[in-house]
C-alpha cells in the first residue's frame, strides 16, 4: 500500500514540477495519441488538450487500484478491475463522439437544401457555406462561422474546406464536401441536381441506420452487462475472508488472467460485429 501511495504522490510531483517548468506544457506533439485525437476530436472537443485523456486514465486506474486493493487484498484483481475502470473516459467521450455524430448527420438533408437554394439564387459555394454560420441549423453555427474566417484569411476553398471536414469528422459531410469541391475545381450546370439525390441518399440511409441501432441497442446494452456482471460477482465474492484465499494462489491468478483476456476478447468482437459501416 505505501508503494502505490508513493507511486502516487511522485506522479503528482512530476505533472506539477513540468507545469512549473514548461511555458506551455501542452505545446508537444504526442504521436502516439492519435487515436485519442481522433476521439476527442469526434466528441467535439478541439480546445481541450489531447493529454489530459491519458492522464485521467492513468489517475483513474490508480484510484481504482488502491480502492480495490483495500477491499479484496489482491494485487491481480486490483489490477484488473482498474484496468476496466481506466477505460470510462474512453466509453464516455465514445458515446458522445456517436451521440454528436447521429445528431450532425440528421442536419445535412437540410443543409443541402440550403445550399440548393443559394445556388440557384447565384451565390457562390463560398459565399453559400458562409451565410450557414448566419442562417444555417443554430447547432453548425460556429462551425461555418470558423470556416468563413479561415477562408477570409487564406482565400483557399480547398484547404478551408478541408479544416471544416476535420471539425465534423462526418461521413455525410465528407460526401457533401467531396461534392462541393469537385463541383468547385471542374464546374458543371447539374449541381443542383446532384445535391437533390444526395439529399434523397442522405435521408434515406438515416432511416435505415436508425432503425438498424434502434434494434441492436439492447443487444449491445445485454452483452455490455454479460461482460461486467462476472467482475461484480467477484468483487463481492473477494471482499469475503474465505474468497480472498481462492484467488491468492497460481491456480487462482490464472483463471482470473484467462478471464480478464476472454472479457476483453468478447467485448472487442461485440463492437466488432455490431459496428455500422459509414462508407
Amino acid at each position: 500500500m505505501g508503494v502505490v501511495l508513493g507511486t502516487i504522490w511522485g506522479c503528482g510531483l512530476i505533472l506539477i514540477w513540468w507545469a512549473a517548468v514548461s511555458e506551455n506544457p501542452w505545446k508537444y506533439r504526442f504521436p502516439r495519441f492519435r487515436y485519442f485525437t481522433l476521439l476527442m476530436r469526434e466528441a467535439g472537443l478541439f480546445s481541450t488538450p489531447v493529454v489530459l485523456l491519458p492522464i485521467s486514465m492513468l489517475v483513474i486506474f490508480l484510484m481504482g487500484f488502491v480502492l480495490v486493493l483495500a477491499l479484496t487484498q489482491t494485487p491481480l484483481i486490483g489490477v484488473i478491475v482498474a484496468s476496466g475502470l481506466s477505460a470510462l473516459p474512453v466509453v464516455i467521450l465514445r458515446g458522445r463522439a456517436d451521440r454528436r455524430s447521429r445528431q450532425i448527420s440528421r442536419l445535412w438533408p437540410d443543409i443541402i437544401d440550403n445550399i440548393i437554394a443559394g445556388v440557384r439564387s447565384g451565390m457562390g459555394l463560398a459565399e453559400v457555406l458562409i451565410n450557414l454560420g448566419e442562417f444555417g441549423p443554430p447547432q453548425l453555427r460556429a462551425d461555418f462561422q470558423i470556416f468563413a474566417a479561415d477562408f477570409r484569411v487564406s482565400g483557399n476553398f480547398s484547404r478551408a474546406l478541408d479544416k471544416l471536414k476535420i471539425r465534423f469528422s462526418n461521413p455525410e459531410a465528407d460526401r457533401l464536401f467531396e461534392v462541393l469541391r469537385l463541383s468547385r475545381e471542374v464546374g458543371g450546370s447539374d449541381l443542383s441536381l446532384l445535391l437533390r439525390d444526395l439529399a434523397v441518399m442522405m435521408r434515406a440511409d438515416l432511416r435505415i441506420r436508425g432503425e438498424l441501432e434502434s434494434r441492436q441497442s439492447w443487444t449491445r446494452n445485454a452483452a455490455r452487462l454479460a461482460v461486467v456482471s462476472p467482475w461484480v460477482v467477484l468483487l463481492m465474492i473477494t471482499t469475503r475472508t474465505g474468497g480472498i484465499n481462492v484467488y491468492a494462489t497460481w491456480e487462482g491468478s490464472l483463471v482470473l488472467i484467462i478471464g480478464m483476456l476472454v472479457s476483453i476478447l468478447a467485448y472487442f468482437l461485440m463492437n466488432r460485429t455490431a459496428r455500422l459501416s459509414t462508407r
